[in-house]
């Protein structure tokens, strides 16, 4: 049986690792060939292109620094040299995740965030989409049918489920999702697809020291996920695959969390939040 992607070609940023590295082998093992970004890690970005091409598929790891303008215009000229002019599949995943409590936020703490998690997909959805758009009308003057392009971002719950020291990383995941609607409506007319997916609780270097190191706080949060476990990376990639499948589909959140955010109350529970309400209930001497 032939793979279903056999003739697609994807970018997906920060491949090297965790959802993204995931997402990266979904692709590669029905077929497609992949370029993959990656920050730092030489050595793993190797490693996940090694196993992409065991499956028989191209593959490409680029270095690149998601808050360097040059890079992300680096990334688009050596992707679309390396497919030879043409991409399928971009998938916005590459992000960054810190905690402080809002009023010790540092502007440059900020903007870090904000650049990274949210114009940097916003920049690149914008450069690869003058590629597709240009494709497109090309093969409108050819009178040949309209390729299915998709764009995907991964945001997280987070956009939706208040968690103590997160304001700065929840916004830019609101305002990635929100942006994800308003591009979808702006290339529908070029047959380009922007969706995104939203990730509930999964153990990623991310989030790794409270599922290792604070498994408390960590259960605590699993608790509050109806289906009683945290999620994993294959199974937001099975997601971003079921999204690249539906070609009707655009302008549209797909929830991966096990039902955490039709459970929700309206805040998270944590250590930090709890010993804060215990402290300022302590009656004043």
């Amino acid at each position: 049986m032939t793979p279903r992607y056999k003739s697609k070609k994807v970018v997906v940023t920060g491949g090297s690792r965790g959802i993204g590295q995931a997402i990266a082998m979904a692709f590669a093992e029905q077929g497609a060939d992949v370029v993959i970004t990656y920050n730092s890690d030489f050595e793993a970005a190797e490693v996940v292109v090694n196993e992409i091409q065991k499956f028989g598929s191209k593959a490409k790891a680029i270095k690149m620094d998601l808050q360097n303008n040059e890079d992300r215009c680096r990334l688009v000229k050596e992707s679309y040299e390396f497919f030879d002019g043409d991409i399928d599949v971009l998938v916005n995943n590459a992000g960054i995740l810190t905690r402080r409590p809002f009023i010790e936020l540092s502007k440059e703490e900020i903007i870090k965030v904000l650049e990274i998690n949210l114009l940097a997909p916003l920049f690149l959805m914008q450069e690869f989409a003058k590629h597709m758009v240009r494709q497109q009308e090309s093969l409108l003057e050819q009178s040949k049918a309209l390729k299915d392009y998709c764009i995907i971002n991964i945001t997280s719950i987070s956009k939706k489920v208040i968690t103590h020291g997160l304001s700065h990383y929840e916004t830019s995941k609101a305002a990635l999702s929100q942006l994800t609607r308003s591009v979808s409506v702006d290339l529908a007319r070029y047959n380009i697809r922007v969706n995104d997916v939203a990730p509930g609780l999964i153990p990623t270097d991310i989030n790794r020291n409270q599922w290792q190191a604070n498994s408390s706080i960590w259960q605590k949060r699993v608790a509050g996920i109806p289906l009683h476990r945290s999620g994993t990376s294959k199974e937001v990639a099975q997601a971003v695959l079921s999204v690249v499948d539906n070609a009707w589909m655009t302008g549209t959140t797909v929830t991966v969390d096990g039902g955490r955010t039709r459970n929700w109350s309206g805040t998270e529970i944590n250590e930090n939040s709890r010993q804060s309400v215990i402290e300022l209930s302590k009656p004043k001497l």
